[in-house]
């Protein structure tokens, strides 16, 4: 399926939601800072780093997707679509234009190839995701330790290891269920503070089922996260809004492994019985807060694989998350259709520390850094002159205009150059978003997007309806 103007959520059979910065939306500026004092923590108490580290505030504005981390070098780095190094940090410190043409010559980045194939390194760290982001703003404080001390040799900046080891503590499962560690208790004491209740997306959901949709639930959060998050966002009852509920999907690998569906043990005591045949629950005619099943009554698979589901869903599945690779990228290669949903179309609560997205931005508003300036190289429309534009949420689909395939270079010509975050969205997703929200106001038969005169690489679809939170 292309993606001409004229498609609609209509024209999908299924149609299926992540969790994390999806469904379940962060109070973003106050969940990075959590990360990052998470994180930082558990170096300085597991991995003996110094307990300097402690003593600097968090610096929100350094946090961007997309963003590579050379540990030869110690510079973060913002890549065009091609590979140029567009902006570019040692440390905490910036680098000038002048600086990067002497560093890189303007030329390719040597791990550019690797990157887009989306291979892993020891030698270099892609930010893709806000569970690793914040982690960007401490590796820079980790260069510039490293070059204080003297602890650089010349080869690697080799902090990785420990970093990885704070990743795997910080988000054990078992940390929830034994509410320990950071992260997770701080989720639980106060969920108010970095999670938004739900007001509006939960009738949306019954709207979709009513409308003959098979509408399902695939996170790979462990369930009980799962569960907790859920049931704060969309009530106790939050599994009767879906035809199929999936926790722990061990995505991207759900899309490429024949892994079988597990059912859930809500004891926790194992990982849950080996199923053969999965089923999706009969659609309700409404589904009213307040009828909450028993969890030992509430069916919810882990694991599993994209061919068995796909069988239950049919042809036409679209399927909306945030991770460029789990999400997206590697969705969009398995025959289904990904969505993507990126909070930088419009999210400025990075830079102001506002609780929500302003209401009545435009698209000149969308994230933008000082260390690494915007996240889209061309700016998003601004608002109609009839004022008819005037809420921040934002569709935007695949470019109509594809330069690249007809072998131009934009870093050639007098254009901003595309980034490598534009060329993953292009690439791979039929549809973005900044949130589920934004598509609300839609009819299911209302066309996605549709074309906006003042983009030339880019088609947008934008609602007058004001922002709901």
């Amino acid at each position: 399926m292309d993606a001409p103007e004229s498609l609609s959520l209509a024209d999908f059979d299924a149609i299926g939601f992540d969790m994390d910065h999806t469904l379940a939306r962060y109070r973003m500026k106050d969940f990075l800072e959590l990360v990052f004092n998470s994180l930082r923590r558990l170096l300085v108490e597991e991995q003996n780093f110094p307990k300097e580290l402690l003593t600097y505030p968090f610096d929100v504005d350094f946090v961007f997707k997309c963003i590579v981390l050379d540990l030869t070098t110690g510079d973060f780095l913002k890549l065009s679509e091609n590979g140029h190094v567009l902006r570019a940090s040692h440390g905490t410190k910036p680098l000038s234009s002048e600086q990067i043409l002497l560093r890189y010559n303007n030329a390719p980045w040597w791990g550019f190839e690797d990157v887009k194939a989306h291979r892993k390194s020891d030698r270099y760290f892609y930010f893709l995701t806000y569970f690793d982001m914040p982690a960007s703003y401490l590796c820079a404080l980790l260069v510039d330790l490293y070059d204080r001390r003297g602890l650089y040799d010349g080869k690697l900046y080799d902090f990785l290891g420990p970093l990885f080891a704070a990743f795997r503590s910080c988000y054990s499962p078992r940390n929830f269920r034994n509410r320990s560690g950071y992260f997770f208790q701080a989720i639980e004491d106060h969920p108010e503070r970095y999670l938004y209740e739900d007001k509006v997306v939960r009738a949306w959901l019954v709207r979709l089922r009513k409308a003959g949709k098979k509408v399902f639930f695939m996170s790979n959060s462990d369930f009980d996260f799962v569960d907790f998050v859920m049931s704060y966002i969309y009530g106790e009852d939050w599994t009767e809004l879906f035809h199929i509920c999936i926790a722990k999907a061990c995505k991207p690998s759900f899309f490429t492994q024949p892994e079988p569906f597990r059912q859930v043990d809500w004891t926790g005591e194992s990982e849950g019985e080996a199923v053969t045949d999965i089923r999706l629950k009969e659609p309700t005619a409404e589904v009213k807060p307040g009828t909450v099943p028993s969890k030992a009554a509430r069916l919810m698979y882990s694991k599993g694989n994209h061919k068995q589901l796909g069988e239950l869903l049919g042809e036409r599945v679209l399927y909306f998350g945030d991770h460029l690779v789990g999400d997206v990228a590697t969705v969009s290669r398995s025959g289904w259709h990904a969505a993507a949903v990126v909070e930088e179309m419009v999210h400025v609560t990075y830079l102001t520390g506002q609780d929500r997205p302003v209401e009545h931005v435009t698209g000149s508003h969308a994230r933008e850094s000082k260390f690494f300036g915007k996240f889209f190289s061309k700016a998003l429309p601004e608002a109609a002159s009839d004022g008819a534009i005037t809420r921040d949420e934002l569709v935007l689909s695949k470019p109509i205009l594809m330069e690249i395939a007809e072998g131009k270079q934009s870093e050639l010509a007098n254009e901003t150059p595309r980034t490598l975050a534009e060329r993953e969205l292009i690439t791979h997703a039929l549809v973005s978003v900044c949130s589920i929200e934004s598509l609300i106001p839609l009819d299911l038969d209302d066309p996605l997007f549709v074309p906006c005169s003042n983009s030339t690489t880019m088609l947008f679809r934008q609602s007058s309806t004001p922002l709901i939170h």
